[in-house]
């Protein structure tokens, strides 16, 4: 449980994803808000920066998910905000390799693979926050 609510932002544009996976960080006593562009999500970040970006590769509108990334990371005001990428496509598209954070080319605090794990999701959010 955090110590005080801290907003994070979950971007994603499966519905279904996206509320499970904000019922499950609410559950834990965090404040969320939830989007199913990157446009949106920037927009709503530029009045009012989270605490953390979750985000996934499929997003609606015009950027996916890495661009949304480059997007943060090009901003003064949010490059410093820990991002998790939530993804599914490894397991979607057979392959045989992970994505891995790196700090040049896939700046990320971490991935987490869908379907998610409650407690893994819980582990990796709070190392990001802390």
């Amino acid at each position: 449980m955090p110590e005080s609510k801290k907003l994070i932002y979950l971007s994603d544009q499966d519905d279904r994803c996206r509320e499970e996976t904000a019922g499950l960080l609410a559950m834990q006593g965090y404040d969320v808000a939830t989007f199913d562009s990157a446009e949106e999500t920037l927009e709503k970040a530029a009045a009012t920066p989270p605490s953390l970006f979750i985000t996934s590769m499929g997003l609606g509108g015009k950027m996916d998910g890495l661009g949304f990334i480059r997007a943060l990371k090009a901003d003064e005001r949010l490059k410093a905000i820990p991002i998790i990428f939530h993804t599914g496509a490894r397991r979607v598209m057979h392959m045989p390799y992970v994505f891995a954070p790196d700090p040049v080319h896939f700046p990320v605090f971490a991935v987490i693979e869908k379907p998610v794990r409650p407690a893994y999701l819980y582990e990796v959010v709070e190392k990001a926050l802390a």
